[in-house]
């Protein structure tokens, strides 16, 4: 037996949800959705929504014959919402006349989300690139989030029309600005490949990777920053605030991933840095344990007892000559001689910007 105690939580497990007109059988649709032998003679069968939302009940335990059943009785009292649901349904089972035709009957009935299905089904599955591009327009006039996002996707894929695409991102993202239907976060993401990868524009893409954290809160896109200015910009500053970020946080679960993009005497000095930084706080154990561990690590005491000696040992590139000059940023250090043969501002040794 489930055990729904609102509305919401139907509409979050479902990915659905319900219009005003379904207010008033707020209580028909919880009882129904807890039901383990559902009993429809308990229920006014009349009733257009109630209908409707058995049929849903049944597509979500997945007993389709029942489901189709509901959905076309619902359907004879002209359900635009039963008439969108099996037109998903006949297309994800490949049964494209029935989708089509289900599809064309909800738009008929005001069904927004059928607009956008109907788009979806003429690109997708009749490359039908006119229609697809039309449907969508539709449905994104009249306000959809869904279809603003999908027209934004066909601008970037099939038209390859940045200024349109950027458009539709910007106006699904208005539209879903509480990210209600999943569209907010996916724009954003599309948005910053746009930057990052098309117009190189790091500085708009890193904005739109902490307007998604600002969202989500998901620590994953600001290791997405902490990779990107280790690899592609060698940007040490950035990365640098960007790994702190991380490590002052409660995104520790990232530690062990961030330490696989740094070089073991870097990534020693960055936890060194915010453990010192963070000796008053009480919260600071992960730190304090992953420090302790890698301090006792038998090259990270070689590293320190060099520096607090000042030993000065053959160079790692040419092993011939003692070494002078150590980089700032990574703390590798090479003689004069092979400083001069780098032609770039890269660490040879970690490719850390220098």
């Amino acid at each position: 037996m489930h055990n729904f105690t609102n509305i919401h939580e139907i509409e979050t497990e479902l990915h659905i949800k319900f219009n005003e007109n379904f207010t008033s059988i707020q209580n028909n649709i919880l009882d129904i959705f807890n039901s383990i032998n559902l009993k429809t003679d308990k229920y006014d069968t009349t009733n257009i929504l109630v209908i409707h939302v058995i049929g849903l009940y049944y597509e979500y335990i997945k007993n389709y014959i029942k489901m189709e059943e509901w959905y076309l009785k619902a359907i004879d009292l002209k359900c635009g919402e039963s008439m969108y649901n099996l037109a998903e349904y006949y297309c994800k089972n490949l049964e494209y006349d029935k989708c089509e035709k289900y599809y064309l009957l909800a738009i008929e009935h005001g069904n927004v989300y059928a607009l956008n299905g109907l788009g979806f089904y003429y690109g997708y599955n009749k490359h039908d690139y006119k229609n697809m591009k039309k449907y969508l327009r539709m449905s994104a006039d009249l306000n959809s989030p869904v279809a603003m996002y999908n027209l934004g996707y066909y601008y970037q894929i099939y038209e390859i029309n940045y200024v349109e695409m950027k458009k539709w991102y910007w106006l699904a993202i208005k539209y879903d600005n509480k990210n209600n239907e999943g569209i907010y976060i996916d724009s954003l993401l599309n948005l910053a490949y746009y930057y990052k990868n098309i117009t190189k524009e790091y500085d708009e893409m890193e904005k739109i990777y902490l307007m998604i954290f600002s969202v989500t809160n998901e620590y994953k896109y600001i290791f997405y920053l902490i990779r990107h200015y280790n690899f592609i910009e060698y940007n040490y500053k950035q990365f640098k605030k960007y790994v702190i970020i991380i490590l002052n946080s409660n995104g520790l679960q990232y530690l062990k991933s961030t330490k696989k993009i740094l070089n073991k005497f870097m990534f020693f000095n960055i936890l060194k840095y915010v453990k010192n930084k963070n000796k008053n706080k009480n919260d600071n154990n992960s730190i304090d344990a992953e420090y302790d561990k890698i301090k006792n690590d038998k090259s990270i005491i070689k590293y320190i007892n060099s520096l607090n000696k000042n030993i000065i040992c053959e160079c790692v590139i040419c092993y011939e000559n003692n070494k002078q000059i150590e980089f700032a940023n990574c703390t590798h250090s090479i003689c004069v001689k092979c400083c001069v043969k780098i032609k770039t501002h890269i660490c040879p040794l970690c490719r850390m910007n220098i």
